[in-house]
């Protein structure tokens, strides 16, 4: 956060309750992720992209083709579902609430932020998922997110 508080034209000095704020959050939400992988790795297993897929003609679902589309299910539940239902409302109100900001406040915030947050969310972590619950072992993604 220090580097992206030096890049914030409205940031004039270092705002460590801010940054606490995020470390917190960020505490708080890879306990949620250490929890929340395994389940959208039991619940998406390809079928459903499958079944798309083996509906086209000259489709055929190979073991490696099924395996990438289990990666990309759960890719796009965690970045098109988890994040924007879950991930930013709890960010926004904890990290609001951490930094002393009236609910008026936060929900502006939220506002103004969300979008662009969200759209580089999406071109950093659809990639990186992708290898990840592609190619990183269960027991490593984890510590592959952080």
């Amino acid at each position: 956060d220090a580097l992206a508080q030096t890049r914030e034209p409205s940031q004039t000095k270092y705002n460590p309750r801010r940054a606490a704020s995020f470390a917190a959050f960020d505490g708080c939400y890879r306990f949620f992720q250490h929890n929340a992988f395994p389940f959208i790795i039991s619940l998406c297993d390809g079928k459903v992209l499958g079944s798309l897929f083996s509906s086209l003609p000259g489709i055929i679902l190979g073991p490696q083709l099924k395996h990438g589309l289990a990666a990309l299910e759960r890719t796009l539940v965690y970045q098109l579902v988890v994040i924007p239902l879950l991930y930013y409302p709890i960010f926004f109100t904890f990290t609001g609430y951490l930094q002393g900001l009236r609910p008026i406040e936060i929900l502006q915030r939220a506002k103004t932020t969300f979008l662009p947050c969200w759209k580089k969310n999406l071109m950093f972590w659809i990639p990186t998922q992708m290898v990840m619950f592609g190619l990183i072992d269960e027991y490593w993604q984890i510590p592959f997110a952080c």
